[in-house]
């Protein structure tokens, strides 16, 4: 596995684009999106010492409120479970972005999926819908 290539795929927003929203009826579903693919080479990293600090700057990263509770756990039982974490990194060798967002409509169709997806209640949709707008 070590240098092996391998793709990663980052995606998100995306959301579901209802026939209802185009100037004619003979129309199918869709879904809108955006995703980032990158190539490259995987390289484990395997150090203990060198998990560690990953798995904290993760916390800190995406719940940095998690960090008080952490602190109080024995070291012992935060090394253990370092070393059952696969830590790894990827060296990016190609990247490519993809956005599907209803390019082939009329601006006004455009405009109205926008508003649409704006209105929902999920916030990938409402991501999604700037994206669109930024395109206008």
């Amino acid at each position: 596995m070590m240098g092996q290539e391998v793709l990663v795929i980052f995606q998100e927003p995306h959301a579901y684009i209802s026939p209802s929203l185009y100037n004619k009826t003979l129309n199918v579903p869709t879904w809108n999106y955006v995703a980032v693919h990158v190539y490259g080479n995987v390289q484990l990293i395997e150090d203990p010492a060198t998990v560690f600090p990953l798995l904290e700057k993760m916390i800190q990263a995406y719940e940095p409120a998690y960090q008080q509770q952490w602190a109080q756990l024995p070291q012992h039982y935060k090394e253990a479970m370092a070393r059952g974490i696969v830590a790894f990194e990827v060296r990016a060798t190609q990247v490519q972005g993809k956005e599907k967002l209803s390019q082939n409509k009329s601006l006004e169709e455009r405009q109205r999926i926008a508003e649409h997806l704006k209105q929902s209640a999920e916030s990938p949709a409402v991501a999604i819908s700037q994206f669109m707008e930024s395109t206008f």
